[in-house]
């Protein structure tokens, strides 16, 4: 994950979370990780006390980045996730793990790859 996450910082892409984990155990896992360098924030859902995938937690996301939907993506393993940005007017970016699969009835992910830095490779 991690050289996928520099090669993006790398060409300019802003890189933030957005988890329903509560904000100490987002700083907890970013700290135990060493990935919090690579985003210039991280928020959770805490800010808005609704769980993805409400709208009003991608809503913050966006307001807080002061762009349009469209020129956002939500990257994730989740296909509620991603729903729920789609829905929200996001790009997507779906990583296929194994036994996880797009949701049928919510919009084609606007990109696919088992891992990050295949997903890194179609965006640079």
């Amino acid at each position: 994950m991690e050289p996928g996450l520099a090669r993006l910082k790398e060409a300019g892409f802003r890189l933030v979370t957005l988890t329903n984990s509560p904000t100490k155990t987002l700083m907890q896992q970013m700290a135990n990780t060493g990935l919090g360098a690579y985003f210039e924030s991280l928020w959770s859902v805490d800010d808005v006390q609704l769980f993805k995938p409400h709208p009003q937690t991608y809503q913050l996301a966006l307001s807080r980045l002061q762009l349009p939907p469209e020129q956002t993506m939500m990257v994730a393993c989740h296909a509620w996730d991603l729903a729920g940005a789609a829905h929200a007017g996001m790009q997507t970016g779906f990583i296929a793990r194994p036994g996880q699969s797009p949701y049928a009835l919510a919009p084609a992910p606007t990109i696919t790859g088992k891992t990050l830095t295949d997903l890194v490779e179609q965006l640079v």
